[in-house]
């Protein structure tokens, strides 16, 4: 094993390490989404749900990207627009570094009308019925259950 070999090791190492000891604060947005919710206040349960949905896909972009192309990983993130999964390129990334198909699972669809239902009320003031905010609730839930399974281990 060259030193070349074994830094390269230590840094997944550290990484992987870094990922795993992270809090699980998708965990602590989607309780508070659910609190949020059952007090009737579903916007910011639906607004809640995606922070929870975009914490755990920069987690798990972000220890991807170190694992995959080590060093390299600033100047890949510098030509994705966002690490928001919903985007078509940075979905077409983790797609790529993961060999998943985010947009073929089924709660795929739900995932996406759950963002345009976020982004109606960050962006228009749209107000959301129990029924949207349930749903948003459930496929964030899964989302982030996903998401965080493809993390490396």
């Amino acid at each position: 094993m060259t030193a070349n070999s074994r830094v390269q090791d230590s840094f997944l190492s550290m990484t992987l390490l870094l990922l795993l000891n992270q809090p699980a604060y998708h965990k602590t947005l989607l309780g508070l989404a659910q609190t949020l919710h059952d007090e009737g206040r579903y916007q910011l349960s639906v607004v809640t749900a995606q922070m929870a949905c975009e914490v755990v896909g920069e987690q798990v972009l972000s220890a991807l990207l170190s694992v995959q192309v080590g060093e390299l990983e600033g100047a890949v993130l510098e030509l994705v627009p966002s690490h928001h999964l919903a985007h078509d390129k940075v979905q077409a990334l983790f797609d790529g570094l993961t060999g998943a198909t985010l947009a073929s699972e089924p709660w795929w669809p739900g995932y996406r009308a759950h963002v345009k239902r976020r982004n109606g009320i960050v962006h228009r003031g749209a107000r959301v019925e129990e029924t949207g905010s349930s749903d948003s609730l459930k496929v964030a839930s899964a989302f982030c259950s996903h998401v965080r399974g493809l993390a490396p281990t």
